[in-house]
């Protein structure tokens, strides 16, 4: 697959659908199904603003980072993607980038001009600064330099 776009982001579902989401104006989040001989491109969505992290729950729901431009970061879920109506479930985010669920619903959020990481509750909706590293004491290895990307669940235990 090529793309005229830059790729910022990509999620593989377990029905193995590839989403990517191109930071272009608008930016747009496709999906690619590999099970057919031919690769099929469906756009989930396009946004009127900068797109860059992608997530999809088990239920097929898309989520997206995006960061209009001037505007304020926010991050989007969208119920139906063929009617392309979506939910804000965030606001007031400084580049919004990568992100991801726990097994629990809560959200995680990359603020990349923020140097941070938000978790936002399932519960109460309310934001939850987790990570702050952008200080400018310490060493560079202390700090959160534009970070673009969060993985959550990760072992290494039995990793030799």
């Amino acid at each position: 697959v090529k793309f005229n776009d830059g790729p910022k982001a990509l999620y593989l579902d377990k029905q193995e659908h590839l989403y990517v989401s191109l930071d272009s104006y608008p930016g747009r989040v496709l999906k690619y199904s590999f099970r057919s001989t031919t690769p099929e491109e469906t756009v989930i969505t396009n946004e009127p603003s900068s797109l860059a992290g992608v997530f999809v729950d088990q239920c097929g729901t898309v989520y997206t980072a995006a960061q209009p431009f001037g505007g304020i970061g926010t991050i989007k879920k969208f119920f139906n993607v063929s009617s392309a109506a979506s939910v804000v479930v965030a606001s007031d985010l400084n580049r919004p980038w990568g992100l991801t669920l726990d097994k629990y619903g809560n959200f995680y959020v990359v603020e990349m001009y923020g140097n941070r990481v938000q978790r936002i509750s399932v519960r109460d909706g309310v934001m939850e600064v987790i990570i702050n590293k952008s200080a400018v004491e310490g060493n560079n290895a202390e700090h959160l330099r534009e970070p673009e990307s969060l993985i959550l669940g990760l072992s290494l235990k039995n990793v030799k």
